[in-house]
């Protein structure tokens, strides 16, 4: 069952997100790279579909006509954002 990268609210098995949809629970666009089956951290431009072109936001809305919902069971995001990082890095 797809589910939020962020919060990790349940989607319906059947459900295609437009590009502007937006999770219930959390607010966080669903047509997102991290919530794309092709998402892949470690890959070129993180996306496992060589055609694809960059996303500068992967939590972000996107308008790439590769995106697959990923069907894959995951928690809440818990990796550290840039802002969160810098203020561990220089205090504040």
């Amino acid at each position: 069952m797809p589910s939020c990268h962020k919060c990790a609210h349940k989607f319906e098995a059947d459900y295609k997100p437009g590009f502007r949809d937006t999770c219930p629970s959390c607010q966080s666009y669903v047509h997102a790279c991290r919530n794309c089956s092709f998402y892949d951290p470690s890959a070129h431009n993180r996306c496992r579909e060589p055609t694809s072109e960059h996303v500068g936001d992967d939590r972000g809305q996107n308008y790439c006509e590769q995106f697959v919902f990923s069907g894959r069971a995951k928690g809440p995001d818990k990796s550290p954002d840039a802002k969160n990082m810098f203020k561990n890095l220089f205090g504040g």
